[in-house]
C-alpha cells in the first residue's frame, strides 16, 4: 500500500577470534552483529511470492467491507489479500500482468474502486475488485496526444477522481481526468505529489509547493511561500490527522508543516552524526501505538527518522537503541532496510481489524524490497514481504 533474501537460519562454527570480530561490528553505528541477531530471534524474510530485489514506489489498500487488498506497485503491480494480516494467514503476492507485454509500471492510484496505472506513458485502468481476472483494456484516451508520467488520486467537489502529470511538447504539465491542462503549472519541475488539503488541492514539485483556488480546485494554481525553503528539495506531502489537521512536506534537511496552508514552521536542520550534509527526506507517515503518536521519515540514504511527538519535532532521532518503531527492541537494525535509502511510507491503520495488535506500516524501497512494519507481543517487528 523486492530484493535478494538474505536467510538468517544459518549455523556454523565460529572461533573465538571470529566471535570477537563480531562483537565489534555490534559495537558500530546500526549495532547489527551477532549479539543484536541472537537477542532478536525474528525472521526478516518472507516467503509470499514478492521480488526482494526490486523498487516499490506506491502501495494502496482497497477496503472492502472490513477486509480488502493491497495492491503495490514497482516494474509491475502486485496485489495480495488482506482478509487476514496475522503472521498465520497471510496471502501470497501475485503479479498483475501488464496491459501488454514488456511494458513498466511507472504509476499507480486508486480512486474509488478502480486501479489508474502508467504503462508506457499511457494511462490504464481497471477494477480494484479483481484479483488478476481483469483485463486492463484500452488506454485512456483523453491523455493520447501527451506522455503521461505519474497518475494521482484527488476529490473534485466530493466526487473522487485523478489527475496525471505529463510531458506535452517538451515541458510538465498536470492534466485533469478529460486531458485538459491545469493552469498555472506550465512547464514545472518534476511533480512528486498532489493531495487535497482543507479546501484547497495542492500540487508539490521538487522545488516549489502551489496551491488551487478554494470554488474551482483545479484552476488558478498559485506558488506557495514556505518560510526557510529556499535551499530545499521537495519529496513528499502527507496530511496528518482525520480532520486535515496539517500539511506535513518532506524536504532537505528539514520537514515543513502547516494547518492552514498559508503559515509554515519547519525543523531544525538534521544532519547525520558521522556527515556534513544535511539529511535528504523522501517520506513521511504517522503512525499510532500504544496511545502515542509517533512520526516516521524515511530517507535516501539514512534510513528511518522516528519522532514520538509531531508536534515538537526535537524529538525525531536516526535509528538506534532508544526507538521505539526502528530501535533495538524489534529488529529494525537487523533488517536490510537500516541505514539505507528509503522511498516510500504507507500506514495501514486498520491492522487490528486483521489480526493484529495495531497498525501496519509498510516501506517501499529502492532496490531492497516491500517491508512492512507491525507490533507483536509489545516490540515493534518488522519483516520483508
Amino acid at each position: 500500500m523486492i530484493r535478494t533474501a538474505t536467510k538468517q537460519n544459518m549455523t556454523r562454527w565460529m572461533t573465538v577470534a571470529g566471535i570477537a570480530f563480531l562483537v565489534g561490528l555490534g559495537a558500530c553505528s546500526h549495532e547489527v552483529g551477532l549479539f543484536a541477531s541472537l537477542e532478536q530471534e525474528i525472521p526478516v524474510d518472507e516467503e509470499r511470492g514478492f521480488p526482494t530485489n526490486g523498487s516499490i514506489h506506491g502501495l494502496v489498500f482497497h477496503e472492502t467491507g472490513g477486509t480488502g487488498r493491497y495492491f503495490a506497485g514497482g516494474s509491475s503491480l502486485w496485489v495480495r489479500e488482506a482478509v487476514d494480516a496475522s503472521e498465520t494467514s497471510l496471502e501470497g503476492w501475485t503479479r498483475i500482468a501488464p496491459p501488454s507485454s514488456g511494458l513498466t509500471l511507472s504509476s499507480m492510484a486508486l480512486v474509488g474502486g478502480e486501479i489508474f496505472a502508467v504503462y508506457g506513458g499511457n494511462v490504464y485502468s481497471r477494477t480494484a475488485g479483481d484479483q488478476t481476472g481483469v483485463s486492463w483494456g484500452n488506454p485512456v484516451a483523453a491523455f493520447d496526444t501527451a506522455t503521461a508520467l505519474q497518475v494521482f488520486a484527488v476529490t473534485v467537489g466530493g466526487t473522487d477522481t485523478f489527475v496525471v502529470s505529463a510531458s506535452v511538447e517538451g515541458g510538465n504539465r498536470l492534466l485533469d481526468n478529460s486531458g485538459a491542462e491545469i493552469s498555472g503549472l506550465e512547464n514545472v519541475n518534476t511533480i512528486y505529489d498532489v493531495t487535497n488539503f482543507g479546501d484547497r488541492i495542492y500540487v508539490l514539485t521538487n522545488t516549489q509547493l502551489f496551491r488551487g483556488a478554494e470554488n474551482d480546485l483545479l484552476t488558478g494554481m498559485a506558488p506557495v511561500t514556505i518560510a526557510g525553503s529556499t535551499s530545499s528539495t521537495f519529496r513528499d506531502m502527507q496530511v496528518r490527522g482525520d480532520d486535515d489537521d496539517e500539511l506535513w512536506i518532506a524536504g532537505k534537511g528539514r520537514l515543513y508543516w502547516s494547518n492552514d496552508g498559508t503559515n509554515w514552521t519547519n525543523s531544525d536542520s538534521i544532519t547525520p552524526e558521522d556527515s556534513s550534509t544535511e539529511v535528504q527526506f523522501t517520506g513521511l507517515g504517522f503512525v499510532t501505538v500504544d496511545g502515542t503518536e509517533y512520526v516516521l521519515a524515511s530517507t535516501q540514504a539514512n534510513g528511518l527518522y522516528e519522532g514520538n511527538d509531531p508536534d515538537d519535532l526535537s524529538s525525531l532521532r536516526a535509528e538506534g537503541s532508544e526507538r521505539t518503531l526502528i530501535g533495538r527492541s524489534g529488529n529494525y537494525l537487523t533488517t536490510q532496510i537500516a541505514g539505507r535509502a528509503v522511498d516510500r511510507i504507507v500506514i495501514d491503520a486498520n491492522g487490528s481489524a486483521r489480526g493484529l495488535d495495531g497498525p501496519l506500516v509498510f516501506l517501499g524501497t529502492p532496490g531492497r524490497g516491500l517491508w512492512r512494519g507491525q507490533q507483536e507481543n509489545g516490540d515493534f517487528i518488522w519483516r520483508r514481504e
